[in-house]
């Protein structure tokens, strides 16, 4: 008797088991699974945190091993090189563009006589003397065309060419010597910045760059822009 009822609780709880537990639908599953394998994964590989423009609209800088992968070095064409220097040049100022002359020849040796008769002028013979210069670089950066000598440079009102106080003088003025001298003007240079002119000094020399020296110095700048 005691045994019949052990094995008749064991049958009701196996039965109450069966009903809590929900009948599971193979077909639900599978459809369970095709709406999961729907949802596309990221393209991790083709992801990146870095947009091409800036949120302030400034484009993050290049990465140099795109143009080359070669770690970081860049091969420019050096016609691009022209180019961009051409657009330097024509947005710099003529005051400017006469300093960037006279210091372009810097190492160029001196030669009495020394220069192009025609436009744009520069060296001749390998050398050039310090009217050359200054007539080159003058017609360079302002496109005047000044005197050959030193003598007539110093007077002369080509295009906007005029005189101008030394104390008010400015990079890209022409600076003079021999004022008063009973040789006359033998001398000038390029007033290349605060202190320093840029010129061809004598025989046996080079264009320069050297702080002004005021012995025998002329009172006036010539300014031609």
């Amino acid at each position: 008797m005691q045994f019949t009822n052990i094995l008749a609780s064991l049958l009701l709880a196996s039965s109450a088991l069966a009903v809590a537990v929900p009948e599971i639908n193979e077909g639900s599953l599978i459809a369970r699974n095709e709406t999961l394998t729907d949802i596309e994964e990221p393209d991790v590989a083709n992801f990146d945190n870095t947009p091409d423009v800036a949120e302030d609209g400034v484009e993050p800088p290049f990465d140099p091993q795109e143009l080359t992968g070669n770690e970081g070095s860049v091969k420019l064409d050096e016609r691009d090189l022209d180019i961009e220097e051409s657009k330097l040049w024509s947005r710099a100022s003529p005051a400017s563009k006469i300093v960037s002359c006279a210091r372009s020849y810097k190492g160029t040796k001196y030669l009495y006589g020394g220069c192009k008769s025609t436009a744009p002028f520069g060296p001749a013979k390998g050398g050039m003397d310090c009217s050359c210069l200054s007539r080159t670089c003058i017609k360079k950066g302002t496109g005047t065309t000044i005197p050959r000598t030193t003598q007539t440079q110093y007077p002369t009102k080509a295009g906007k060419c005029r005189k101008v106080a030394r104390g008010s003088a400015k990079p890209g003025d022409l600076l003079f010597w021999g004022c008063g001298s009973s040789s006359g003007i033998h001398h000038v240079g390029v007033y290349s910045k605060k202190g320093y002119v840029t010129h061809a000094p004598h025989t046996g020399s080079t264009v320069r760059e050297v702080k002004i020296w005021t012995s025998g110095i002329c009172p006036s700048v010539l300014r031609c822009w």
